[in-house]
């Protein structure tokens, strides 16, 4: 039996079943004349893996924020777990009430920051919430932080403040401390971005283990478009406050029906405009014929505008994905001249095809 077996079980224990997990009916947020939310109708089921996807601007930070009750609606209706959070009418002033604070307590949030007590140790950052929030006593919120802690890959640190700590590491404390509250939804707002990108790999691991290891619900902001694709349930693309298109991870980022979800794809991921999200033999081929012949592989606006790759400066061909960096220029000849650059393309495989490549 995994170790953490029983922190993982207790993590699924969530609390008394709902039809619908979060529910947003009808819900609009203006900040002066800029509406980011417009009559949103939006569900997600108990247990299920969402994962929001869409501009910067569109209003996707902002449907967590309202579940943190961070922000308040103008209008509309939003439950967790079958239970009223807000009840927005326009021209009334939200209060938080006793029901609004109780039902919060079932949501935790991860946050871009950190957001972690710089003076206090990790262990102490984690306990903090659950004694003075949900009133346990400190051996029990000690004995749970230590459990998730070990779950995060940081008990030999919990004695360490954040500033010692990476910033990968850091984030994997802000998740250890969020689960200690017992949530029944996990919210995830961008939790990479202010990572190196050496240090993404270790805060999505985590993510995905409580994503395939726990029925927890969870909703995540995301620029991370390959970790969607594999951790979802649904993903939902989202822009100018409304829902443009859902559906599974395999319609979205393969077959998306919508055009905006399309432009939107293209932009964050350039290789798919000429290989549509693929890795295939084929498509590597076209790209690798163009970078032996020395010339860049021609893509819909012109000889550079496909395939992202041909670099008009430095004359370097290879495969450039945002969405995963391995780095370097692989390829270099043993005079130091560079060689054809596989930027976020696999590694071995890079090497193995454009390795003996001539400088172009």
């Amino acid at each position: 039996m995994s170790p953490h077996t029983d922190t993982l079980r207790t993590l699924n224990s969530g609390g008394a079943p709902s039809d619908v997990e979060i529910s947003f009916n009808n819900v609009s947020k203006s900040w002066g004349s800029n509406q980011v939310l417009r009559g949103l109708n939006f569900e997600v089921a108990p247990g299920e893996k969402v994962s929001i996807i869409g501009p910067s601007g569109s209003g996707k930070t902002t449907i967590l924020r309202i579940l943190m009750t961070l922000e308040t609606p103008d209008e509309g209706v939003v439950t967790v777990g079958g239970d009223i959070l807000w009840d927005a009418k326009p021209g009334v002033k939200n209060k938080e009430t006793k029901q609004t604070i109780a039902t919060r307590r079932k949501v935790g949030m991860v946050f871009q920051q950190f957001n972690l007590f710089p003076h206090m140790t990790v262990l102490e950052n984690v306990i903090e919430a659950p004694i003075h929030v949900l009133g346990i006593s400190k051996a029990e919120a000690t004995e749970r932080a230590v459990d998730l802690l070990e779950l995060v890959g940081l008990k030999e640190h919990m004695k360490h403040t954040p500033p010692e700590l990476s910033g990968g590491q850091q984030q994997r404390v802000a998740i250890a401390r969020a689960l200690a509250m017992r949530p029944r939804v996990m919210l995830f707002d961008e939790p990479t971005s202010a990572l190196d990108p050496e240090l993404i790999g270790e805060v999505l691991n985590v993510i995905r283990r409580l994503a395939t290891t726990t029925d927890m619900t969870m909703l995540m902001v995301t620029h991370e478009m390959r970790f969607a694709q594999e951790i979802s349930d649904r993903v939902v693309m989202f822009d100018k406050g409304v829902t443009v298109e859902a559906g599974p991870p395999e319609q979205i980022f393969k077959n998306p029906q919508q055009e905006r979800t399309k432009q939107f794809l293209k932009a964050v991921n350039p290789y798919s405009r000429q290989c549509e999200n693929s890795m295939s033999d084929g498509c590597v081929e076209q790209a690798l014929a163009g970078a032996d012949s020395g010339e860049p592989y021609a893509g819909e606006n012109g000889p550079h505008g496909g395939l992202v790759g041909a670099d008009d400066g430095l004359a370097e061909f290879g495969f450039e994905r945002r969405d995963q960096v391995v780095g370097g220029q692989v390829g270099a000849r043993d005079d130091d001249r560079p060689g054809i650059r596989c930027v976020g393309f696999p590694d071995e495989l890079c090497r193995a095809s454009v390795g003996h490549r001539p400088h172009v």
